[in-house]
């Protein structure tokens, strides 16, 4: 069996420019608070930097870990997990036992490398939903409704309505005949 790599989930990067240049922006316009507000506001940017820095999750072949930034990490091992879910924004993994597990850095964006990650063992739903309509045929009624079909109900459902224009035409056709002409 081949090993499995080891993925990494973490914010972006680009998020310390912003915790920097936020501080910054503190440190010059700032000056003028009161001593605390201003320590306290020059806090927050670091906090942030810091949190960019720690907060990660980790996908390997033991499981899933959970590293926030400012607590204990958790891992939840294969065997234990039941699935993973999402609350709002935040992601989660659930034990069989039922307890939940914060996935720190996890979207729904993730899915696809999480699916990867996990060997399948995490399916990536969107992107199977996401499949699956792109293989059917999207059909706009004349009152705006639209349905999905496969191709073949596609076919089906095209010689239905050529059938059935066919008939308004001969019924059309049969109408004008029988009307006496003026």
């Amino acid at each position: 069996m081949s090993e499995q790599p080891q993925v990494v989930i973490s914010p972006d990067r680009m998020n310390l420019f912003v915790a920097v240049l936020l501080f910054l922006m503190i440190l010059v316009l700032g000056s003028t608070l009161p001593l605390p507000v201003y320590l306290l506001l020059l806090a927050l940017p670091v906090v942030f930097f810091l949190w960019v820095l720690r907060t990660k999750t980790t996908v390997d072949a033991r499981g899933i870990t959970a590293s926030p930034a400012f607590r204990a990490q958790s891992t939840v091992a294969w065997e234990d997990l039941a699935g993973v879910g999402f609350q709002g924004t935040k992601a989660f993994a659930q034990r069989h036992d039922g307890t939940k597990v914060a996935l720190p850095a996890v979207s729904f964006n993730s899915l696809p490398l999480l699916e990867e990650a996990s060997a399948g063992r995490i399916p990536d739903a969107l992107g199977q939903g996401r499949a699956a309509v792109d293989e059917k045929v999207r059909v706009v009624n004349r009152d705006g409704e639209e349905v999905l079909m496969t191709e073949s109900e596609y076919e089906e459902y095209a010689r239905m309505r050529v059938a059935e224009h066919e008939r308004q035409q001969q019924a059309a056709t049969q109408k004008a005949q029988n009307t006496p002409q003026d």
